[in-house]
Order: structure tokens, then C-alpha cells, then sequence
């Protein structure tokens, strides 16, 4: 089964947009796998566009852009109205020119095992319902499907309306999603904010979604791996607090610089023919 991988993408995320991409590279083993289109928000710079499709040319097979429509002014600051606005654009376009269910992918949300493209389609497609996700509550015990998840192709014609409300639009379609929703662990929702918190990753996770900083990106083992490393760098620290723990933060390689060039160089000989 073929799945949509869609990334909405605003100004002030485009940055961690563009490393997500250059991660899901080398995740997938250096090798460009399954189709991703990219929603970008209407203040995001053509500059930026560029290089964030440069980096997804790599990562993905097929790469189509497009551009959500531009809020009102009195709108267009709201981070849920931004994301209300991509969500429908996304969902109609799936659903008039591609026809495959999509996976709701936002720059914080990352991929932690390989073929993780293929885990997710295959849930999918092994189960009956809609909507595939993590099913959470809100603190009056309001079920919800979150944001991140697999949506049918037919969602806008469901979902739309809902989502012109002001309020974001996992609460505003809860009563349509959860009952044609099926819950997966292969979703997890986990605040990220340091080394430390990688240790919570779940081993049946493929997808967190939490990760604002790019802490695991920028420390990619395997979910067993990181465990021992976070448990071993503690121990040490309980037994001599004066040993300066080497750091674990990684730069970008230079096998993704290469590779970027080598697209760019493509782009422009392709151009000037």
C-alpha cells in the first residue's frame, strides 16, 4: 500500500523542517524511499523552499510542493490557525490529486527505526478503520486523536468544516475521528528536551512526535543503544561528578553535504539545457 508522507512546514519551523529531511536520508540508509509532499505555509521565504525541496529530493522518490492559502492578517500569527489552514489545504489536495491515506508529519515529529514508512503503511492497511493514531485525552477526559496520524484520502470531505474552527483541529474533528479511528503504538507523543529524555523512547515506536530541538536527530542510535548510552554516561556521573562526560551531539555529515550538492548541481544542469 502507498502512503503520503505530508510535512507542513511555517517560517519559524522551516529550519528543523529541512534537518528532519536530512535525517529521514540517513535513516532510510542513504537510499530516497516512497512519495512526500511539502505544505509549506504562505510566510515561509522562496529561499528557504528551495533548500528544504533540495533536501527532500534526497530523502523521498516523488516530491510535489504546494502552498496554503494565505490567512487574514488577524490570522495569520495563530500557530493553530496555521496549522487548520495546512490541514485542509493538505487534505484536498490528497484527496483530488493523489488518493492515497497521508501521514500528518510536522518537522518535530521523527522517524526512530527504518522502513518505518513501510511499518505504518502496513498497520494501516491491516486494520478497518480511517484513521490511524494515538488516541489521547484532554484534561476533561475528552478523547481525541492527535495530529499526528494517517487520515483516509476521502478526509476533507469529513473534516473541513470542522477545521474552520478556532480551536486546533485534532480537538475540532475528535468527535468525527475518534470512532473511526484505531489506535497505534507505533505513534509515540514525547516531550524531548534533553539527551536524558531519550531513554523514553518506546522500543514499539516508529514515529515520535516531541522533538523540537532535533535531540535525536542529532543523537541517532538505536532506542536499545541510546537506553544503555543514557544509563552508562549516569553511572559514571554518580561515581566521579568531576569526569567531564564526552558530548554525544553530532553535526551534520558530510555525506548529506555531498549529496545535497550533487542535487543542486543536477537542478542547474537540468536548467540551463
Amino acid at each position: 500500500m502507498k502512503l503520503l508522507i505530508a510535512i507542513p512546514i511555517c517560517a519559524n519551523d522551516a529550519i528543523l523542517a529541512e534537518r528532519h529531511l536530512d535525517f529521514i536520508f540517513r535513516l532510510n540508509e542513504k537510499k530516497a524511499i516512497g512519495s512526500c509532499l511539502l505544505v509549506f505555509n504562505s510566510d515561509v521565504h522562496q529561499e528557504m523552499k528551495l533548500r528544504i525541496k533540495v533536501s527532500a529530493e534526497l530523502a523521498f522518490v516523488h516530491v510535489r510542493e504546494t502552498v496554503a492559502p494565505k490567512l487574514p492578517d488577524n490570522l495569520a500569527s495563530n500557530k493553530f490557525q496555521q496549522l487548520n489552514n495546512m490541514f485542509r489545504h493538505t487534505a484536498a489536495i490528497a484527496q483530488k490529486q493523489c488518493r492515497w491515506p497521508w501521514l500528518w508529519l510536522e518537522p518535530d515529529c521523527v522517524p526512530v527505526q527504518p522502513y518505518w514508512i513501510e511499518q505504518l503503511a502496513e498497520t494501516y492497511d491491516s486494520q478497518p478503520a480511517k484513521y490511524l493514531g494515538f488516541i489521547g485525552k484532554t484534561s476533561d477526559g475528552t478523547k481525541f486523536m492527535a495530529r499526528l496520524g494517517i487520515y483516509f484520502t476521502g478526509a476533507s470531505y469529513e473534516l473541513d468544516t470542522l477545521c474552520q474552527a478556532d480551536v486546533p483541529f485534532a480537538i475540532a474533528t475528535s468527535l468525527e475521528v475518534v470512532p473511526k479511528c484505531t489506535h497505534t503504538d507505533l505513534i509515540q507523543y514525547l516531550n524531548i528536551e534533553r539527551v536524558d529524555d531519550l531513554k523514553n523512547i518506546s522500543a514499539k515506536a516508529v514515529v515520535i512526535h516531541g522533538d523540537k530541538a532535533g535531540i535525536f536527530q542529532e543523537n541517532w542510535m538505536s532506542p536499545e543503544q541510546v537506553r544503555a548510552a543514557v544509563e552508562s554516561r549516569t553511572e559514571l556521573a554518580v561515581l566521579n561528578s568531576t569526569v567531564e562526560l564526552p558530548s554525544v551531539t553530532g553535526t551534520k555529515t558530510p555525506d548529506v553535504n555531498e549529496a545535497r550538492e550533487n542535487t543542486r548541481s543536477r537542478r542547474r544542469q537540468a536548467a540551463s539545457v
